[in-house]
Parts: C-alpha cells; structure tokens; sequence
C-alpha cells in the first residue's frame, strides 16, 4: 500500500467544515454527532444561497434543504431528519419558517457571532463568504 504524500485535488474532494464551536462551548456540548455534522451542511448550503443571493423581505439570507434531500443525504429516517432540526433549532443554532402547503420551510441560521463579540469571531456568513473571496 502507498502512503499518501501530499493531497491532490482527485482526492481532496469537497469537504464539510465544521464548526469548531460546537465542540469547544458547554452550550453546544449535548448536540449530537449528527446534529453537529447536519449543521455543518446547512452551513455548506447557506453559501449557495449567498452566491444566488437568496434574501427575504427584510434582507436575511434562508436556505432551503428540505427533510426528504437530507434522509438520502444522511441515509436517516424522516423522523430521525425531523429530530435533528428540533435539536437544531432547540440549541438555538437554526429556525425554520413555514411558507404554506406542499413547500418545504426557509432555514435560517442564527447569528452565533453575537454572543461572541469579546472573542471577535465572525459570523457564519462571514466565514462562508471568506471561502469566495
């Protein structure tokens, strides 16, 4: 077997990045596995969405990843997907807004920077739009 030496690009592949937050506060310290790896992906989507620069009426950027995308995505249950935006949206990391009959919901991802203005660390957005520049 060959040892790797150096990543090229065919093995690089995409990766999620994941917070280092959730693992290092006493806050997030419950929030699952799965839920920590899930957070990591809606934060991967919220960089389409600042690309294609999907805002609502009071300029807060959404995203859409609906709970059927992440079961195939997560090889979880509906009720497992279910579960994972309940322990989200509890720990306060995401909330999600309803937009009516057979649409799936906006996710928005809260402003964790906020709590965290003595340590000077910028916001999700921030960091995701720091990957584009």
């Amino acid at each position: 077997m060959k040892k790797v030496k150096a990543m090229n690009r065919d093995v690089q592949g995409d990766f999620f990045k994941l917070p280092q937050f959730l693992f290092k506060e006493q806050k997030y310290e419950g929030l699952s596995d799965r839920a920590k790896i899930f957070y990591s992906m809606l934060c991967n989507k919220l960089s389409l969405s600042l690309k294609n620069e999907w805002r609502d009426e009071d300029g807060d950027t959404y995203l859409y990843f609906s709970v059927s995308e992440a079961t195939k995505i997560l090889g979880a249950s509906h009720s497992t997907i279910s579960k994972i935006y309940a322990e989200l949206e509890k720990a306060g990391l995401i909330f999600r807004e309803k937009q009516g009959v057979g649409r799936p919901h906006r996710v928005y991802l809260t402003d964790v920077s906020k709590e965290k203005k003595k340590e000077n660390i910028a916001s999700i957005e921030d960091m995701i739009l720091a990957d584009y520049r």
